[in-house]
């Protein structure tokens, strides 16, 4: 199953923040992530990209939560 370009809502911010996984990175295996509303103020699109550190990712609820 592909879960690329799914949205789910990263719990571990205050706010909470929209996230679409846009895949793994080349570099580490990490989950890459770009928030909805991406911050443009270092000249383009800030990535956020996931590790497994105790955080669960419940794709099918939509949630990327604390565990």
């Amino acid at each position: 199953m592909n879960q690329s370009d799914q949205l789910v809502t990263l719990t571990t911010t205050t706010p909470h923040t929209l996230v679409r996984i846009t895949g793994i990175t080349p570099d580490h295996g990490l989950l890459r992530t770009m928030p909805e509303r991406p911050t443009t103020a270092f000249g383009g699109p800030r990535f956020i990209d996931l590790q497994p550190d105790g955080n669960s990712f419940d794709l099918m609820a939509g949630l990327i939560k604390s565990k």
